[in-house]
């Protein structure tokens, strides 16, 4: 009996939803994404004897990647034949495998087909081919399924992340304007195994006592994997003078991306007092 794992549908880019999702008091974040990658993969054999069904074998191809965080999918593409084409040395075929990795464990790091097998942490694979009986010995069922996938052309599996957005939070409570005349409206943080950009207004306006002052936004361009940053905004002297017996509340737009595709948009404001 020879059969062969059904290729299933193609991976695309998807951004799930638009609307900003609340994660805490004071706190948002956007909506997450799913970006398509690529990356380079490797062919795994495991073969089984059952003496209680004797004569039974069987054998299994895999194919092998490094794990990623977040993946949702994965197609592998590799290059096939049939057990016949592989006794008569026939031409291989372009094939494709998709498994899903949302189930618990993910993708065929356990697989229910005969052979035993461990997958070393910090992989995933996927079953892509099976044969069991039909062999004149399990030896020569080994071989076959072995010349069944073009080992010298290799593996490839595109995979599926779900990328998480940036949070931007607010800083709760009113500050008193201190000497440095900095004050502190919000945060940014990055999500872990991301790389993240944040964009914010060189400079925002507040009107105190019927007058216009120009504050510099101070926050940081790029925020690596897990890291927090502040948005800040500085009084001018001018500004710290007329504050006197006042109080204002500066606001800035922040924008802050994970991977270039999951966003975060919101903006942070803060009373400010002397």
């Amino acid at each position: 009996m020879t059969s062969r794992l059904t290729p299933r549908a193609l991976i695309v880019l998807t951004v799930v939803g638009l609307s900003l999702t609340p994660t805490a008091a004071q706190a948002a974040r956007g909506p997450d994404a799913e970006l398509e990658r690529t990356v380079a993969a490797t062919f795994e054999f495991r073969d089984v004897v059952q003496p209680t069904l004797s004569p039974y074998c069987g054998s299994a191809t895999f194919v092998r990647w490094s794990h990623v965080q977040g993946v949702t999918r994965a197609t592998a593409t590799y290059r096939a034949r049939s057990a016949t084409a592989a006794d008569s040395n026939g031409p291989f075929e372009d094939r494709e495998t998709t498994a899903s990795g949302t189930t618990s464990p993910p993708f065929n790091n356990v697989f229910i087909f005969g052979p035993t097998y461990n997958v070393e942490t910090g992989y995933d694979w996927i079953a892509v081919n099976w044969v069991a009986g039909g062999n004149l010995t399990c030896a020569d069922g080994a071989a076959r399924q072995r010349r069944m996938v073009e080992q010298a052309a290799g593996a490839q599996v595109r995979l599926s992340v779900q990328v998480p957005a940036p949070t931007v939070t607010k800083t709760r409570g009113t500050q008193r304007l201190p000497g440095s005349r900095w004050a502190t409206l919000g945060t940014v943080t990055c999500p872990t195994d991301g790389a993240c950009t944040v964009k914010t207004p060189k400079t925002v306006t507040v009107r105190i006592n019927g007058n216009r002052y120009p504050l510099t936004v101070s926050a940081p361009t790029r925020l690596g994997a897990g890291t927090k940053a502040l948005v800040r905004v500085r009084f001018p002297n001018a500004a710290k003078a007329a504050l006197a017996g006042n109080r204002v509340q500066p606001k800035v737009k922040v924008t802050a991306k994970n991977l270039g595709v999951a966003t975060t948009r919101a903006t942070v404001k803060r009373t400010v007092r002397r």
